[in-house]
């Protein structure tokens, strides 16, 4: 079976978010929309084989605790979904 994982990588809440604020600071400064914050992530799409879902999610975990978030500042979320 062939799955899609769509990650999602964030701050965690607490963490400055240096290049969110400088963000927000930029719109302002735009003068485009009143922004009080803005939070910058990264978002990731991976397909993998593997025999189930549940197998597909241990591998998407493994993933992102090894290598796609640093698991002191950054949180995950992913959406799994078979394609094959």
């Amino acid at each position: 079976m062939v799955f899609r994982a769509q990650i999602k990588v964030t701050c965690r809440e607490g963490v400055r978010d240096c290049e969110g604020n400088a963000i927000s600071e930029a719109l302002c400064r735009l003068d485009i929309a009143p922004v009080s914050r803005t939070r910058v992530g990264r978002w990731l799409e991976v397909d993998l084989e593997s025999e189930n879902e549940r197998a597909a999610q241990d591998a998407v975990n493994e993933m992102c605790e090894k290598l796609l978030a640093h698991p002191v500042v950054e949180q995950y979320h992913f959406t799994l979904k078979e394609i094959g």
